[in-house]
C-alpha cells in the first residue's frame, strides 16, 4: 500500500472479495454497487424521526397558544391593545390625533376603525377616546394624511405632512420603537416583486458562473493562487507603512500593525513555499478542480439539487421563524407603557422556556441536516460519475441514487453527522453569548478578555475541523457504506496522508466560492437597484432602498452559497474517488486507476512527461514515486 493513502484493502477486504467482484472485470460499478451496501447508524435514524415529530408538535403548540398579532398591535394611551382588549376589539389600528409637539405625541394616541384617517376634515374619525383625547375630531388637531403600517398603525406620510408637524415625525418613529428596522420591514414587504425577480436573477448568474468555471478552471485556479499571494503581501506592506498613522501617542496601533504585517508576510511566504514544495499535489488539485467543473457541466441536472435545496431552506426558515414568533408570544402579553413607548413584555412559563430552547436547537440540527442531505446527493452523483468513466467511455452521474441511498441506507449517518455539527454550533454560539456578558460585566479586565478570545478562537477552529471531517465522512459513507464513526476515522486518516492535495483542493474551491459570491451578490444588487429606480409604482412607497437591497443581498448570497457548495463537495468527492480508485486497482494488481476522468488523465500525463523530461524513469501503468525509505506513494 502507498504511504500517502489509506489501506482500503484491509478495511474493506470483504467488500471486494468473495462477492462476485472479478479482478478482470472493468469495474463498471466501482465500489458503489448496491449489493455491497448496508444500512448504517439505524439508531440515529429513529432518533431523528422522533426529533421531527417533536418539532411538529412544538409547531402545533405554538400556533394554538401563541398570539403574535396581539404582540404586534398598537397600545392606546390607556394601555389597551387595539383590536384585542375590551372596548377596542373592533378598533385594530393605532392613530396619533395630535402631532403638534413631542409631548402631545406621547399623550394623544387612540385606537381607530376602518381606513387610516386623511387630511380631509369632512370625514370623521371613528375612534375610542383615551388619555388626553376626548374627541378624535377636535378642530384643534391638525389633520394629516396617514397610511397603514403592517396593518396595525396609522402613521403619517412624512413628505405630505404640514410644515408645522414634520419635526415631530422622527420623534414619533423613535418613540414607537419602530425606527429604521421597522421601516425596512415595511419597505421589504412593499418591494416583494423586485425581490422575486432578484431570486431568478441570482439563479441565472450562478449558472453562468458555473459555465465560466468549466472553460477556465485551470486559469482561474492559478489566478486565485496568485491573487492570494499578492493580497497577503500587499496587506503586509499596508500594515507596515501605516503603523505610525495614529496621532494618539498612547495608541498601540504601531505594535498591532507590525504584528499583522508579519502575519500577512508569513502567510504569503507559506503560499509560495507550499506551491514550490508540493507542485505535483497542486497539479493534481487543479486536475480535480477541472474534473469538478466537467462534472457540473456534464451533469446539468445536478444544479437542480441546490435549487430544490434552496427552496427547502427558504421554506424551512419561514416555517421556523413563524413558529418562533408564535412560541415567543405564548404567555401573558402586557405593555411596558409610560415613557418606554410601545414596548411589550411576555411572561413565560417554564414549559414555554423549554420549548423555546428546543426550537432553537432544532434550527441548528435541521439546518445541518439539510446541508448534509443536499451534500450527500451531490456526493453520490459525483462518485457515480467518476466510477462510470473508463478508457473508452464517458462518465454519467446517477443523481437519483443519492435520494435512494439516503432513505434506504444512510439517513441515520446523516442524522448523526448533522447532530454533531449542530451541537458544535450550539456550543460555539452559547459561548459567544456568555463571552459578551462577561466582557460587558468586566470591561477593564484585559486578562479575562485575552482568555475569552483565546477560547473563542479554539472553539471556532474546532468547529471548522468538525465540519470538514464530517463532510469528508459523508463521502466515505457513500464510497464504503461504513457507519459514520468509522467513515469519519477513515476520512481523517485519508486527509492526513494526502494533506497537500486536500489543502489545494479546499483552497482553490474556497477562492472560487469567494470570487463567485462577490460577483453574483454585487451584480444582483446592482441590477435590482436599477429595477427599483425604474419601477415608480414601488419606489414611491419606499422610505429607502436600503432594506430591500439588504434583503436581496442576503438572498443572492444564500443562493450563491448553495450553488458553490456543489463545486466544493464535488472536488473533495472526486479527489477521494481518485485515491480509492487507485488503491482498489493497485490491490488487485491492475496498476493504474481505471476510472480517471479526462481532466485528471490529462494532468497525470503531463506530470509523467515532465518527469521523463527530467530524466526520471516513469512507468506507464501507474503514477507513483518513492520516498527515502523506498516506499511507494501516489503522485
Amino acid at each position: 500500500m502507498g504511504e500517502n493513502s489509506i489501506d482500503f484493502k484491509k478495511l474493506q477486504d470483504k467488500d471486494y472479495k468473495g462477492e462476485g467482484y472479478e479482478v478482470d472485470k472493468e469495474l463498471d460499478d466501482g465500489p458503489l454497487s448496491d449489493d455491497r451496501r448496508s444500512c448504517t447508524d439505524i439508531v440515529f435514524y429513529g432518533i431523528f424521526i422522533v426529533f421531527l415529530v417533536a418539532m411538529g408538535a412544538i409547531a402545533v403548540y405554538g400556533y394554538i397558544a401563541g398570539n403574535p398579532w396581539k404582540f404586534l398591535s398598537g397600545v392606546d394611551a390607556n394601555g389597551r391593545f387595539c383590536g384585542y382588549s375590551d372596548g377596542v376589539g373592533n378598533y385594530p389600528k393605532l392613530y396619533f390625533a395630535d402631532l403638534s409637539s413631542t409631548d402631545t405625541v406621547k399623550n394623544t394616541y387612540v385606537c381607530v376603525k376602518g381606513d387610516c384617517p386623511t387630511d380631509d376634515a369632512s370625514k370623521s374619525i371613528d375612534c375610542v377616546v383615551a388619555g388626553h383625547v376626548t374627541d378624535c375630531n377636535d378642530p384643534a388637531y391638525t389633520r394629516y394624511k396617514s397610511k397603514s403600517y403592517i396593518g396595525r398603525y396609522c402613521l403619517p406620510i412624512k413628505d405630505e405632512l404640514p410644515d408645522n408637524l414634520k419635526e415631530q415625525y422622527d420623534d414619533l418613529i423613535d418613540w414607537l420603537q419602530l425606527d429604521t428596522i421597522g421601516e425596512w420591514i415595511n419597505d421589504i414587504i412593499t418591494a416583494w416583486p423586485v425581490i422575486l425577480i432578484s431570486i431568478v436573477l441570482a439563479l441565472i448568474l450562478s449558472l453562468v458562473f458555473m459555465y465560466l468555471v468549466e472553460y477556465f478552471a485551470a486559469v482561474l485556479a492559478w489566478i486565485c493562487i496568485i491573487v492570494s499571494f499578492f493580497c497577503l503581501l500587499g496587506l503586509g506592506f499596508y500594515f507596515f507603512f501605516t503603523r505610525n498613522s495614529s496621532n494618539n501617542d498612547e495608541s498601540n496601533n504601531s505594535s498591532y500593525n507590525i504584528v499583522w504585517a508579519i502575519i500577512c508576510w508569513v502567510g504569503a511566504l507559506a503560499i509560495f513555499l507550499f506551491v514550490c514544495c508540493f507542485c505535483s499535489a497542486l497539479r493534481i488539485a487543479i486536475g480535480v478542480i477541472q474534473a469538478s467543473a466537467d462534472f457540473i457541466t456534464d451533469t446539468k441536472r445536478i444544479l437542480l439539487v441546490p435549487i430544490i435545496g434552496f427552496v427547502f431552506v427558504i421554506i424551512f426558515y419561514l416555517l421556523w421563524v413563524s413558529v418562533a414568533i408564535h412560541i415567543y408570544t405564548i404567555g401573558d402579553i402586557s405593555s411596558t407603557g409610560g415613557s418606554t413607548g410601545q414596548g411589550r413584555r411576555v411572561e413565560w412559563e417554564n414549559s414555554t422556556r423549554r420549548v423555546w430552547y428546543f426550537h432553537i436547537f432544532g434550527l441548528f440540527w435541521m439546518n445541518s441536516f439539510i446541508d448534509a442531505f443536499i451534500g450527500f446527493i451531490i456526493i453520490v452523483a459525483a462518485a457515480t460519475w467518476y466510477f462510470s468513466h473508463g478508457t473508452d467511455r464517458e462518465g454519467s452521474a446517477e443523481t437519483y441514487k443519492g435520494f435512494k441511498w439516503i432513505f434506504r441506507y444512510h439517513l441515520g449517518s446523516l442524522a448523526l453527522g448533522s447532530l454533531i455539527i449542530a451541537i458544535a454550533e450550539l456550543i460555539k454560539w452559547t459561548f459567544e453569548y456568555v463571552r459578551k456578558r462577561l466582557e460587558n460585566a468586566n470591561p477593564t479586565n484585559a486578562a479575562l478578555k485575552f482568555f475569552l478570545c483565546l477560547v473563542s478562537y479554539c472553539i471556532s477552529c474546532l468547529n471548522r475541523i468538525i465540519k470538514f471531517i464530517t463532510k469528508n465522512a459523508y463521502i466515505q459513507v457513500a464510497l464504503t457504506s461504513k457507519h459514520f464513526c468509522l467513515s469519519a476515522f477513515n476520512a481523517f486518516i485519508l486527509i492526513l496522508r494526502n494533506a497537500a492535495r486536500f489543502t489545494f483542493v479546499e483552497w482553490i474551491a474556497f477562492m472560487f466560492n469567494i470570487l463567485g459570491k462577490i460577483l453574483i451578490v454585487t451584480l444582483t444588487c446592482l441590477i435590482s437597484y436599477i429595477i427599483l429606480e425604474l419601477w415608480t409604482g414601488i419606489n414611491k412607497d419606499l422610505s429607502s432602498y436600503l432594506g430591500p437591497i439588504l434583503m436581496i443581498a442576503v438572498i443572492s448570497y444564500l443562493i450563491a452559497m448553495v450553488f458553490f457548495s456543489v463545486f466544493s463537495i464535488a472536488g473533495n468527492t472526486i479527489l477521494q474517488c481518485f485515491i480509492l480508485d487507485y488503491e482498489i486497482s493497485n490491490s488487485m494488481g491492475r496498476g493504474s486507476a481505471g476510472h480517471q476522468p479526462p481532466a485528471l488523465r490529462k494532468f497525470i500525463k503531463q506530470m509523467k512527461q515532465y518527469r521523463r523530461d527530467k530524466g526520471e524513469e516513469v512507468s506507464d501503468s501507474v503514477s507513483e514515486q518513492k520516498d527515502e525509505d523506498g516506499r511507494r506513494y501516489m503522485m
